[in-house]
């Protein structure tokens, strides 16, 4: 048989294969039908009873001196509430309910001294989400309450210094150069005494205007593609398992 003959033999018997495999899965179709069915119809359920989703997102701005720079930076706090508060609150809430059925997650708009909190959540869960908020920027409001308070401390032992030494540079008769460089000084630490800004909450749990999920289009079509994938597996799966009993069968 020469080279030409078995390449032809070879394209027949690769017909062959994909005849036999369209006969089977025609054969079968009732197992593809079933599968695809059971697939897309699950699918569709899980679309219209999901829970409509909601963004909740709360804002918080940190301390801040008498230049307006954060008392302490915005990736500090992040870092805080990432590392300390929340797994303590998720701690607690598991000990008591079970997991948190939503997430927590933080950002800090560019060039502001703004924490955002952010969770997905059904309307159902809103005061949960609200109460999770609350209690880490309650935490980050204490934290830096501590923080401003040990500023003000230092500043009012510097006025303090300084006005005693102002007091002592008048009795000992010094020059009003000295004496007026005494007294910016101590004015100058008053007005960023009363410059401080302490940590402030702006927004609570705001809920967006639009819903974030489920996606139920989507939620389809990946139901339809799976059903269609699953529904042709099955069918020649279907096939094979009757094709081997036959054979067990044939053999007793």
């Amino acid at each position: 048989m020469n080279d030409a003959q078995t390449h032809q033999r070879n394209e027949f018997n690769d017909e062959i294969s994909l005849v036999d495999l369209a006969v089977t899965f025609v054969r079968r179709r009732r197992v593809f039908y079933v599968v695809f069915t059971v697939c897309v119809l699950a699918g569709v359920a899980y679309a219209l009873i999901a829970d409509t989703t909601y963004r909740y997102t709360s804002l918080i701005q940190g301390a801040e001196t008498d230049s307006n720079e954060p008392l302490v930076s915005p990736e500090v706090v992040m870092s805080g509430l990432e590392g300390r508060w929340l797994p303590e609150v998720l701690a607690t809430y598991e000990a008591e309910h079970g997991r948190l059925p939503f997430e927590v997650t933080f950002d800090n708009p560019e060039k502001t001294n703004i924490i955002k909190l952010a969770s997905e959540a059904s309307e159902d869960q809103a005061n949960m989400v609200e109460h999770i908020h609350q209690t880490l920027m309650a935490d980050v409001n204490k934290e830096q309450g501590s923080l401003l308070e040990e500023q003000k401390n230092q500043l009012e032992q510097q006025i303090t210094a300084v006005g005693k030494l102002i007091q002592s540079l008048q009795e000992e008769g010094a020059t009003g150069e000295a004496v007026a460089g005494a007294v910016e000084r101590k004015l100058n630490l008053e007005l960023e005494l009363t410059s401080l800004k302490p940590a402030k909450t702006l927004v609570v749990a705001r809920q967006s205007a639009d819903a974030t999920g489920p996606k139920r289009v989507l939620i389809v079509a990946l139901a339809i593609v799976l059903g269609g994938m699953l529904g042709v597996f099955a069918a020649f799966l279907t096939e094979f398992f009757v094709a081997v009993r036959a054979q067990i069968a044939r053999q007793h």
